[in-house]
């Protein structure tokens, strides 16, 4: 891990027009640590709506956790727990930034502690795909796990 960051690998985004992240690294990197976790892959990312607008609730962090079965046909390589998981902060609309400033946090949080609890369930759960979605809806953060 470089520098000892709490993920092995981060990309993010470059900044489009009206969009904008409501929260930054940092918070995310403290969210971590304070959960004392680590993930595969941290990302940044601005949805892409395909010039539609916006839907009502937008995503605000999602987390997946990616199964850890596999074949031995098709892989020899040995991974490292942390790269099962994958956590994502979405871009929102910039007018709406403010707002959700307000909610990132909370929302980031609860991520990385799932992100936590995801590495002790077990083989039964972890060889299964799982995603825990978070999404702003009118002014409150709704939760949706799979």
């Amino acid at each position: 891990m470089p520098d000892d960051l709490p993920w092995e690998e981060y990309r993010r985004d470059r900044p489009r027009s009206g969009m904008s992240f409501p929260v930054g690294r940092g918070l995310v990197e403290q969210a971590l640590r304070d959960a004392d976790t680590v993930v595969g892959t941290l990302e940044l990312v601005i949805a892409d709506y395909g010039g539609r607008p916006a839907r009502a609730d937008l995503l605000a962090v999602t987390v997946d956790w990616f199964s850890d079965a596999q074949s031995g046909y098709v892989s020899h390589r040995k991974r490292s727990e942390a790269s099962h998981l994958l956590m994502r902060v979405w871009a929102v609309p910039a007018e709406q930034r403010q707002q959700l400033r307000i909610l990132a946090p909370d929302a980031v949080a609860l991520a990385c502690r799932w992100a936590a609890e995801a590495r002790e369930r077990g083989t039964a759960w972890s060889a299964s795909n799982h995603s825990l979605l978070l999404r702003y809806q009118q002014h409150t953060l709704t939760v949706e796990e799979t």
